[in-house]
């Protein structure tokens, strides 16, 4: 006699994309686990500021009314600030992106999964092995043994799902990441996005009093000394008017970092594995669209399953074009800081916002 399936969906990673399409799929009465390695909330290091289409993701999903009101804090626009200063406010055309500490994030969208009855929340679940049958997949933990119809790969850059369906492409693209929360009110109205040469900051309101502050950087135009021993005031000596804006500022908490961020893969469509978020790969944190596409991609993916399971590859496609091609903009700018005043004017003067 057959086993019964534990689970119809299983997702493996509990970020933003693992809880979102976990709350989708239960929604629609499948049942459901989430294996996560950590305990939730989860912090990461992220430019913490989340596009429009993002916000109205969360406000369907229900998880607004949760959040902590003291880790967000709205914001109309982006601005890009040249090394020489220049500068180009682009207002969104439409609603209003919210600043949100990460994990104030993720404790508002684990509240909503939860309450919900279809769905299991496995913290502290490090998956050991997966295993691929006809009809399900099989996955150890160090807990349990578990057998699911689908699988979806929500478990980030360095994902163990994607291993199964996809070959990592090689990149020469070295980037890396760092972030950091201080205390002081927000001085904009807009997310600050500072380019220098081959580093870029990006200032974030998080809340009434704080704002966080992340720094991307190319590896071959700044190595940082002595890991993340005053790796925080090496970025700030590139940008010396946000050293001055945060030279009395408390730091709130420990300096956190990422990378290398690029990766590009080549997947190989299954009906019984999928991947969304950064598992599905990821171009850069440049346009701060990260968590926004993974909640629109868990959402096409829940819409779709399990009959238009092909169809949800391609609007995955669609969904990246936009910002990859921000991303790809950008990133060629950043490493150019003599064609960034020229660019900001021509964008300005036809309207040509990227946001």
């Amino acid at each position: 006699m057959t086993k019964p399936l534990d689970y119809e969906v299983a997702i493996v990673g509990g970020g933003p994309a693992g809880l979102a399409a976990g709350i989708g799929f239960a929604r629609r009465g499948f049942a459901t686990v989430i294996l996560e390695k950590n305990k939730w909330p989860i912090d990461k290091a992220c430019g913490e500021g989340l596009m429009p289409a993002g916000v109205a993701e969360l406000d369907r999903l229900g998880v607004l009314h949760h959040l902590d009101r003291q880790h967000t804090h709205p914001f109309k626009g982006v601005e890009l600030i040249s090394k020489r200063g220049t500068r180009m406010p682009v207002p969104f055309k439409k609603g209003a992106g919210l600043g949100i500490r990460r994990t104030a994030l993720s404790q508002a969208l684990f509240a909503v999964a939860s309450q919900e009855p279809n769905l299991t929340c496995l913290p502290v679940s490090k998956v050991i092995e997966m295993v691929q049958t006809d009809g399900h997949v099989s996955i150890s933990t160090g807990k349990a043994q578990i057998r699911s119809r689908f699988l979806v790969g929500a478990d980030g850059l360095r994902s163990q799902v994607r291993k199964l369906v996809a070959k990592e492409i090689p990149t020469n693209v070295r980037r890396y990441g760092a972030t950091q929360h201080f205390e002081v009110a927000p001085w904009s109205e807009f997310v600050e996005v500072y380019f220098s040469d081959g580093i870029e900051a990006y200032v974030t309101p998080c809340g009434g009093g704080q704002v966080g502050v992340a720094f991307l950087w190319h590896y071959d135009r700044f190595s940082p000394a002595h890991g993340k021993t005053g790796l925080i005031s090496q970025c700030l000596s590139h940008f010396q008017y946000l050293k001055q804006r945060l030279a009395n500022c408390r730091p709130i908490d420990e300096t956190q970092t990422i990378g290398p961020m690029r990766r590009k893969v080549r997947a190989s469509p299954l009906k019984q594995i999928a991947l969304v978020g950064d598992a599905a790969g990821y171009h850069d944190a440049i346009t701060g669209e990260g968590v926004s596409l993974s909640l629109l991609e868990a959402q096409a993916l829940v819409e779709r399953y399990p009959h238009a399971l092909t169809s949800y590859h391609k609007a995955q496609r669609q969904l990246k074009i936009k910002a990859n091609l921000l991303t790809g903009s950008a990133l060629f700018l950043s490493r150019r800081p003599y064609l960034q005043d020229t660019a900001f004017r021509l964008l300005s003067k036809f309207g040509l916002a990227p946001f």
